[in-house]
C-alpha cells in the first residue's frame, strides 16, 4: 500500500477514535477496549509513516488505557498490555532510545511469561520479546565498535 493509502488508513483510524472516544464517555465499560484497541493500531500506522512523535503519543495512551483495564480484568487485557509494550519498544528502538526500549520490552517481557506459565500459547510471544532485547543488545555492541580503518595503497 501507497503512503496515500496509509494515510487514508490513518484518518479513518482517527475518526474511529473520535467516535469510540465520544462512546467511551457514556459507556467506558463497553468502548474503552476498543479506544486502547484503535490507538494501537493508530500507533503502528503513524511509525509506518515515521510520524514518531505521534506513534509515541498513541502507543503511550493505549498503554494507559490497558493498564487500566488490566487491573479490572487481567485474564482478558494484559495480553493488549504485553503487545502494546512490545509495540512502543520497537518505536523506542528504532528512535535510538535504548534505555527506555529495554525498560519497555522487560516489562513486555515480564508480562508474556507470567501469560506464559498459564497458557503455552504465549511462549511464542517470550520468544520474540527474548529477541527484541538481543537485537538491541546487538546494536547497543555495534555501535560502540570502533570504525575500521580503510587502507589505503
Amino acid at each position: 500500500m501507497n503512503r496515500t493509502g496509509r494515510r487514508t488508513r490513518a484518518g479513518g483510524n482517527e475518526e474511529a477514535l473520535t467516535i469510540r472516544r465520544d462512546l467511551a464517555q457514556k459507556n467506558p465499560e463497553a468502548y474503552l477496549p476498543y479506544v486502547a484497541t484503535t490507538l494501537n493500531n493508530l500507533g503502528n500506522l503513524y511509525s509506518e509513516q515515521d510520524r514518531e512523535n505521534e506513534a509515541r503519543k498513541a502507543y503511550e495512551e493505549a498503554l494507559k488505557t490497558y493498564r487500566d483495564l488490566a487491573q479490572q480484568d487481567p485474564g482478558a487485557y494484559l495480553p493488549y498490555l504485553a503487545m502494546a509494550l512490545n509495540n512502543l519498544g520497537a518505536l523506542q528502538s528504532e528512535q535510538n532510545r535504548e534505555e527506555e526500549a529495554r525498560e519497555t520490552y522487560h516489562e513486555a517481557l515480564k508480562t508474556y511469561r507470567e501469560l506464559a506459565q498459564k497458557q503455552e500459547a504465549f511462549l511464542p510471544y517470550v520468544a520474540m520479546t527474548l529477541s527484541n532485547l538481543g537485537n538491541l543488545e546487538v546494536n547497543r555492541i555495534g555501535n560502540r565498535r570502533p570504525a575500521k580503518r580503510i587502507k589505503r595503497r
